[in-house]
């Protein structure tokens, strides 16, 4: 062959990225694209609440109380350990006794501090749940309220559409 000739072939071979002396084999295909997947059929909510969340109102009031009760409890352990840090200015007389003392009181304010917010959090989380037990049972009556009027109202259609159509 020639330059040019030579030039010409491998500047074919670089355009098509094929060699004469190496031919790649043709990979083979499998299965083919992939098949449509169906659409999925909607259906309607099923109106007699089966299937769906259910609000134990009961168990929120429940809880509620008990977080409350709770909270009282911690506020009388927080009353008492108040009482106990007053009666360490008996410990003042002597430099070790002063420290410890001091140190004691800190740790007493620091608890009763940590207490008030704990107790004030969790009266705010038992408030939440006796208010949401609340306003479901208020949503479940107006609700009830609402399909009792349309059954109304559709019975009051029928009547007046069977009455029409018998004279």
């Amino acid at each position: 062959m020639s330059i040019l000739g030579d030039f010409f072939g491998a500047f074919a071979d670089g355009v098509t990225g094929s060699s004469p002396q190496e031919a790649a084999p043709v990979p083979q295909v499998s299965g083919g694209p992939p098949r449509p997947v169906a659409p999925v059929t909607w259906t309607a909510p099923d109106a007699s609440g089966t299937g769906q969340v259910t609000v134990h109102r009961d168990v929120l009031d429940s809880v509620s109380h008990g977080m409350r009760s709770d909270v009282a409890e911690l506020d009388a352990a927080v009353r008492a350990m108040g009482a106990a840090s007053d009666g360490l200015s008996s410990l003042s007389g002597w430099q070790t006794g002063s420290a410890f003392g001091g140190n004691v009181v800190h740790a007493c304010r620091g608890f009763a501090t940590a207490g008030t917010q704990t107790g004030d959090t969790q009266s705010s989380a038992a408030k939440t749940l006796a208010d949401s037990a609340s306003t479901y049972d208020e949503a479940e009556t107006a609700s009830r309220q609402a399909v009792n009027g349309v059954r109304s109202q559709l019975d009051a259609a029928g009547g007046s559409v069977y009455s029409a159509g018998g004279i």
